[in-house]
């Protein structure tokens, strides 16, 4: 008897301690708001980060942390997400560096390399590493009053067209509507007449009526704005996937945060980087069955021989990154050199040397 009332003592004392212990926990974090800011709809893949983050921070926080969101540019524009992090009109926000690339050329630096890794998963990692091993990398952000939290993917990048695009032949003359950028070059390059400057949703028009004849972008564009049904073979480029997002804190308003907060933010910017990144192959799965349950025919990635001879046309586009930047930034070389390396180690074949100094 006297055992039994021991231990139930025991357990009340740890009882106790344990709901002491969950208290102190939850009083660690103070009692916030912040603005969190998107220039993209708030249901879309990308905006994933931002919820995911939002969720986890509100969940080991018991709610003391909360945010007031602003989504599809009713705060800032895309343009404008740079400056309005940077002036503190929002506190948190998706950045996307592919609209800024003059200001963050750094950021947008991972959209030099053509046949990159096709994996979502593979391409976060690098990004992420490369921000681990090379300081300034990191000071860029800095420079404009930011702190990265995390980054995040899209996927490889896919041709969806009205006629069959399998060969270089078949590129030969074709006006494929598509990004600017290092993307123009390596189209250029394989006899596609690049077409951009055209919204994403005056693309669907352009491709029914003919004016161009194929759409280059990710399979999950293709099934959101339902390009399908204006056009029917769809091939991967295997020019790989990419990382144009960032979640970013205005760096005045993270140095006012505790250190418990910081880590906090940390901590679920990293584990929710990891899971969009796998979200996103997934995702570009799933796009690719949509489309083929649409009656598009769906070819695969484009043969070995086929990359290999578009490779051989393409400029050195990671080359003519790095000599336009070696001025300003000196380690620009061997980060390039690294980032084909660390792709290298993940099991990625190049289809020919790039960044040649």
């Amino acid at each position: 008897m006297k055992i039994r009332r021991f231990l139930m003592v025991g357990l009340v004392c740890i009882f106790m301690v344990f709901g002491l212990t969950l208290n102190s926990l939850a009083t660690e974090y103070p009692s916030i708001t912040l603005k969190v800011s998107s220039a993209f709809p708030s249901a879309t893949f990308a905006n994933k980060l931002l919820h995911w983050f939002m969720e986890d921070v509100k969940e080991a926080t018991a709610g003391k942390i909360k945010f007031q969101e602003y989504w599809g540019g009713s705060l800032l524009k895309g343009r404008e997400i740079l400056e309005g992090v940077q002036h503190g009109v929002t506190d948190l926000a998706l950045l996307c560096p592919p609209y800024n690339p003059g200001k963050l050329p750094i950021a947008y630096s991972n959209y030099a390399f053509p046949f990159a890794p096709r994996s979502a998963a593979v391409m976060s990692w690098i990004v992420g590493q490369l921000y681990k091993e090379f300081p300034f990398m990191v000071q860029e952000f800095t420079k404009y009053n930011m702190k990265s939290l995390c980054n995040g993917t899209v996927s490889d990048y896919g041709i969806l067209s009205r006629d069959p695009m399998t060969t270089l032949k078949e590129f030969k003359g074709k006006k494929i509507v598509q990004l600017g950028g290092y993307f123009a070059d390596w189209t250029k390059a394989s006899g596609i007449q690049p077409v951009s400057g055209i919204t994403a949703g005056e693309r669907y028009e352009r491709l029914r009526t003919g004016v161009v004849e194929g759409s280059l972008l990710t399979p999950s564009f293709f099934v959101a704005y339902k390009e399908y049904e204006v056009a029917n073979n769809c091939v991967m480029t295997g020019l790989g996937s990419r990382v144009p997002f960032f979640v970013v804190c205005n760096l005045k308003k993270w140095n006012t945060l505790t250190p418990q907060v910081q880590k906090l933010f940390m901590d679920i910017g990293q584990r929710i980087q990891k899971r969009h990144a796998e979200g996103t192959d997934q995702e570009m799965e799933h796009s690719l069955k949509i489309l083929q349950a649409n009656d598009v025919k769906y070819y695969g990635y484009l043969s070995d021989k086929v990359l290999i001879q578009w490779a051989a046309l393409v400029p050195d586009t990671p080359a003519t990154m790095c000599k336009s930047l070696e001025g300003k930034y000196p380690k620009i070389w061997d980060m390039a050199h690294r980032f084909i390396k660390l792709a290298e180690e993940k099991g990625h074949k190049w289809p020919r040397k790039f960044a040649i100094k």
